[in-house]
């Protein structure tokens, strides 16, 4: 009679242990596909405010001298994820973030681009920001 009860103990902790390591194994799971998603969203963020400048700037290249036209740059993407600009000297227009990074050829600018309202002109030829 005891060895009975003993193995009915033995067979709940067991099936506990095996129900537990499913659970475990399913929340991890799920994290991980969390995680997968949170990082192509800051992707495609960072992707499409590059591709927004590029496009602010290939406008104002191909504009006529006297074009101005004023944009702006949220401080962060979606309000949550920080974010920095650089312009470099041989036409490449970066966004970066902790995790991503994404570069755009442009025409060759004069001037920064700020995490604000940024003005874009074309004059005398020469494209310039702020």
């Amino acid at each position: 009679m005891f060895l009975k009860k003993s193995q009915v103990s033995v067979e709940f902790f067991i099936l506990v242990g095996v129900v537990s390591l499913i659970v475990i194994i399913f929340i991890a799971t799920i994290l991980d596909q969390i995680k997968e998603f949170q990082d192509k969203r800051e992707y495609l963020l960072i992707k499409d405010a590059a591709l927004k400048l590029q496009k602010e700037v290939y406008l104002a290249a191909i504009a006529e001298d006297g074009y101005t036209r004023q944009f702006t740059m949220p401080s962060k993407l979606e309000d949550v994820i920080n974010y920095s600009i650089t312009t470099g000297n041989n036409g490449t227009l970066v966004i970066y973030t902790d995790n991503f990074l994404y570069a755009v050829p442009v025409p060759e600018v004069t001037g920064t681009i700020t995490k604000s309202t940024n003005t874009i002109t074309k004059t005398g030829g020469v494209v310039n920001l702020n």
